[in-house]
């Protein structure tokens, strides 16, 4: 409560001051009504390869959808519409990148590692820490049952409204341009953790149904729009890390949510203090987190308005990607 409390000057000053947020050709960021059932409408396109002609990314970008953000209980609605260009070459890179960094974290996310070390453990939740291959720094991998479906639970930690308006790890969490259906250019900065103050970080999130639930992916790139903003230290993410949402046999309303934490924060902090910061953090999540978002009555939605949620991030003609 203290945290959402200070929150409004932060943004006050933020609104005046633009910075980075405002350059020519953003996507425009207008306030829509708290009381009303506010949507965040996108320029879309579909789950095209990189190898799509322009013209087709063309037409599937000029199509509306409303995503990440229609759930009408948050704070405040952000309607965000965005040109319908076809992707650059840049932006097909970070796509392609951003579709392999999938493939290879559910492939390894699956995996027990009984190998690696036990780092916080409590009823369900448990954090891990070991190395994956290609990354330098030692990484977490975190899981729990929470007693809420997988798709509620996907909203929950995916909307981009409800991570900046109720996850206490984000300051601001922004969608800055939808790249296709299933993926997405994204800007966020965190709040201090223990030692470590706060990171910013622009990134390229790309998801996909599983045949069980959902997994998402998330990797950073440099982006000239999204400098490190003052105050902040640039963290990196690099390909490999996620999350796994997948349904408990037996327990339609139970969902286990696994997910690699694999970002090197950077900084002058030594790596045993900063891995003990981020162990302790992944286990407030778990633990307090993430069931407060479960729990939290200006969350809740009625089935008809998750199914439509779902269905505008994976409309039908994806349906093949359950079967992955």
């Amino acid at each position: 409560q203290q945290q959402q409390q200070q929150k409004g000057p932060f943004k006050q000053q933020q609104q005046q001051q633009k910075g980075p947020f405002n350059q020519e050709n953003e996507p425009k960021v207008v306030p829509g009504n708290k009381n009303n059932n506010n949507n965040t409408t996108y320029s879309v396109g579909d789950n095209s390869d990189i190898k799509t002609t322009n013209n087709k990314l063309e037409q599937q970008q000029s199509s509306a959808a409303n995503l990440a953000g229609n759930n009408g209980n948050t704070k405040e609605g952000k309607q965000i519409t965005a040109k319908a260009n076809p992707l650059s070459v840049q932006e097909q890179k970070w796509l392609h990148t951003a579709k392999s960094s999938w493939d290879s974290m559910i492939k390894e996310i699956v995996k027990e590692h009984k190998d690696w070390q036990v780092k916080q453990s409590k009823g369900n939740i448990l954090v891990l820490q070991g190395k994956l291959g290609g990354i330098k720094h030692r990484v977490f991998k975190a899981s729990s049952i929470l007693d809420a479906s997988p798709e509620n639970v996907f909203r929950l930690i995916f909307d981009a409204n409800i991570t900046e308006d109720f996850n206490a790890t984000y300051k601001i969490f922004r969608v800055k341009k939808q790249l296709t259906q299933n993926c997405q250019i994204t800007y966020y900065q965190t709040n201090p953790v223990g030692p470590i103050s706060s990171r910013d970080d622009c990134t390229v999130r790309f998801w996909r149904r599983t045949k069980n639930g959902f997994a998402g992916t998330a990797i950073s790139i440099d982006h000239s729009k999204y400098p490190q903003a003052p105050g902040c230290v640039r963290s990196y993410t690099p390909p490999g890390g996620g999350f796994l949402i997948e349904a408990v046999e037996g327990s339609p309303n139970k969902a286990k949510m696994t997910n690699f934490m694999v970002a090197d924060v950077k900084g002058w902090i030594p790596r045993s203090v900063v891995e003990l910061s981020v162990a302790r953090a992944l286990f407030k999540f778990y633990n307090q987190d993430l069931p407060g978002l479960v729990d939290n009555p200006k969350l809740k939605i009625g089935e008809e308005q998750l199914k439509e949620y779902i269905h505008k991030l994976f409309p039908s003609s994806q349906a093949e990607e359950a079967e992955r």
